[in-house]
């Protein structure tokens, strides 16, 4: 992968871990950057959801990596 789909990847996995953490401020502070048009537009480029577990982020981020090389 490159390192544009590497960002992607790795920003919308630490943002999914950082919801399952078991600190509460830091759950409330990723919920604000959910709201946000950047986590907005990180969604839209990897065709995920909110709830989209770790394992569906890589494989999203892995297909839009492989269509665009194609």
């Amino acid at each position: 992968m490159n390192f544009e789909h590497l960002y992607y990847q790795k920003k919308l996995c630490f943002v999914h871990n950082m919801l399952c953490s078991d600190n509460s401020v830091i759950v409330t502070v990723m919920r604000l950057f959910m709201q946000s048009n950047e986590y907005v537009k990180l969604c839209q480029f990897a065709d995920v959801t909110t709830h989209s577990n770790i394992s569906c982020i890589r494989h999203r981020v892995n297909l839009k990596f492989i269509s665009a090389c194609v």
